[in-house]
């Protein structure tokens, strides 16, 4: 709730071989969260980072809907139909479907994801839908950019 009150404890990334990266946001008006997930099939195995996962409350289990990428921070349309997300390997930035889990490279953000977090893209949409902003350093000082997203580019993820 708004105020604090009314935690609600979700089933995802809460066991030894699952835990959430830190980062996530509501779903749009769909009473969902969208997190990234860190993975490993044992516990001597080192961490694997490669999706963006969706969950509800009162959910079993989360449903992948991104998977392939080091995906980190995260960010949802306001209607809830895609996300957008940076790869912590290459500062890529993707964009996918809620619905469908495709996912396609939207840019190449040049920022160095270094220890400081203005390295890291961080990107996100603008209330429109149609826009997305990320930060950058890589011009070797810090900027926030934003380019639209072509025409045609969410309807093919669908």
């Amino acid at each position: 709730n708004d105020d604090g009150s009314g935690h609600v404890r979700l089933n995802v990334g809460s066991t030894p071989f699952e835990r959430v990266q830190g980062h996530e946001c509501w779903v749009g008006s769909q009473d969902l969260v969208i997190t990234t997930l860190h993975r490993r099939d044992r516990i001597d195995q080192p961490w694997i980072q490669d999706r963006v996962v969706v969950i509800g409350v009162g959910d079993e289990t989360y449903r992948i809907v991104g998977q392939g990428e080091g995906f980190t921070h995260i960010h949802a349309t306001r209607d809830g139909r895609f996300w957008v997300s940076d790869c912590n390997r290459t500062a890529d930035i993707f964009v996918g479907s809620v619905q469908t889990g495709r996912y396609r490279l939207f840019c190449h953000s040049g920022a160095t994801f270094g220890a400081p977090q203005y390295t890291h893209p961080h990107p996100f949409f603008t209330a429109d839908g149609r826009t997305i902003g990320w930060n950058s350093d890589v011009t070797g000082v810090p900027h926030v950019y934003c380019a639209r997203i072509p025409e045609g580019f969410l309807e093919a993820l669908l």
